[in-house]
């Protein structure tokens, strides 16, 4: 499952082995290729590249909550990074 294609506000990423949360109230943008895109990230807590990551956030139009279990980094290194 991915995100519906739009806008997030509130997102949260989470590691799920270690609970190390890399990311907090942050924002995001679904596409309709099915990547999410999310930041700004510390440079100190980028997520690795093909690692899997827990993404909470909340659909900014209508609100709904929305979660995702493993959803894998595929780029990073900069204040935002994409999961697919």
């Amino acid at each position: 499952m991915s995100f519906p294609e739009g806008r997030y506000i509130d997102v949260y990423v989470r590691d799920p082995l270690t609970g190390e949360t890399l990311l907090r109230k942050g924002t995001g943008t679904s596409s309709a290729i099915g990547v999410f895109a999310c930041g700004p990230f510390e440079k100190s807590d980028y997520p690795k590249i093909g690692a899997r990551y827990k993404i909470t956030a909340t659909r900014d139009d209508p609100g709904k909550k929305m979660h995702e279990d493993l959803f894998e980094c595929v780029a990073t290194g900069h204040q935002t990074c994409d999961f697919k």
